[in-house]
């Protein structure tokens, strides 16, 4: 993975990670350090590259769908690598659904963001399976170090090195004819080798509706902590980051991001178990949205660690929906906040320590499994692949290279 601002395997990385074990030794240091590597940055980094900008999809993507993503300039695409599906049975590993995507984002030149995320019933008693299922958190030694060692096979089949590079599978096509997928994938040693570099792991343990039954900070530091001793002793560069919160300040249902976090920082250890903190700063009016990452960074910063990066890992509104949603909104609405929500990130992209973001989500969908009332119309396209005036705005923001 390209890294942006620039990434953990730059300069910027050495200058970040010896700032964030010094920093309890002296900010002063911190911000003479900060100051130099901001002070030669080159002037061809206020417009950000194109894997700045990511998506997320709300449902399998499909060829067709990776080819508008090029022509829609997506750099990087936000993928659910869900436990459960990857290993349905203890010790045995399916790999055939993340390999497909691996493959085709390669032959379109997307880079992947994994998510590592969910419980197989196996790991779990009765009784969780019963309550949350997939999204119960791992609870117990045994779940948490299953967890680890399933993010450590990730990294070994997909980071720098992996097998999926050194030893590509065969392409799974169709079976009538295997020139239907795109040509790149009909020759062996016809992938873009794009290994990954950063890993995110869980998602909105801030919330009892994906982490299950309920909040547990503890736990999740005692999770984050093990997954990135595991991820690292496969790469040691690798970019650990927390799964991505949400919540202004007096949301009820989930544990505010500030306030997450905060706990969070207070858990002896924590702070060397992640390099980049990741947030989904939802809100019906722009101004929330500031107020979170603001917020966010100054936590980070109040704490010592203000080096460290921040992923915007979802942010998104709806073109229609239900009414008095506050995130629904009309197609031309959408791509204006689409807009300003995106230019104003490029301009604290330096300054924030901000490495992507994410829109939620790729396209519409017409399904009844839907995540939130206002998701199935929050996609840059309709669910047929049409274009909406925010697939338009997208292409347009700033690249560099053109």
């Amino acid at each position: 993975m390209t890294f942006r601002n620039p990434g953990p395997r730059s300069v910027f990385a050495i200058e970040m990670n010896a700032n964030r074990i010094i920093a309890g030794a002296g900010v002063l240091l911190a911000s003479l350090l900060a100051g130099a590597v901001l002070a030669v940055e080159p002037a061809s980094a206020k417009k950000p590259p194109n894997d700045f900008y990511g998506v997320v999809p709300q449902v399998a993507l499909e060829s067709e769908d990776f080819t508008q993503m090029q022509g829609d300039r997506v750099g990087i695409v936000r993928q659910l690598f869900l436990w459960p599906a990857i290993e349905p049975y203890r010790g045995q590993y399916d790999w055939s659904l993340t390999d497909e995507v691996m493959r085709q984002a390669s032959s379109t030149g997307i880079e992947v963001f994994p998510v590592l995320y969910g419980t197989p019933s196996w790991a779990q008693s009765e009784k969780m399976n019963s309550r949350c299922g997939v999204t119960c958190a791992p609870s117990t030694q045994q779940a948490r170090a299953g967890f680890a060692r399933f993010a450590r096979a990730a990294v070994a089949r997909y980071g720098p090195g992996g097998t999926f590079w050194t030893h590509p599978p065969p392409p799974q096509p169709p079976p009538s004819d295997p020139c239907l997928v795109p040509p790149l994938l009909c020759k062996r040693g016809g992938l873009g080798e794009t290994p990954i570099e950063v890993w995110q792991v869980w998602n909105e343990q801030n919330s009892p509706k994906y982490y299950g039954p309920k909040v547990n900070v503890g736990q999740y530091a005692r999770l984050i902590a093990q997954t990135s001793k595991e991820i690292r002793r496969e790469d040691r560069k690798a970019d650990v980051v927390l799964g991505g919160m949400w919540g202004p300040p007096g949301t009820d249902s989930v544990v505010p991001t500030v306030r997450y976090l905060e706990r969070l920082y207070r858990v002896r250890g924590s702070r060397s178990s992640f390099d980049s903190i990741a947030v989904h700063p939802y809100a019906g009016r722009f101004a929330s949205v500031k107020g979170q990452l603001r917020g966010t960074r100054r936590l980070a910063t109040r704490v010592g660690d203000g080096n460290v990066g921040i992923w915007v890992t979802e942010l998104g509104w709806a073109s229609g929906g239900p009414q008095g949603q506050a995130l629904v909104k009309t197609p031309a609405e959408q791509a204006r906040l689409l807009r300003k929500s995106f230019r104003f990130l490029i301009r604290k992209r330096v300054e924030w320590r901000i490495r992507s973001v994410h829109w939620y989500s790729w396209r519409d969908t017409d399904s009844r499994a839907q995540i939130c009332s206002w998701c199935p119309e929050s996609g840059l396209r309709t669910s047929s692949g049409g274009e909406k005036p925010a697939a338009a705005t997208f292409r347009a923001l700033p690249r560099s290279g053109g």
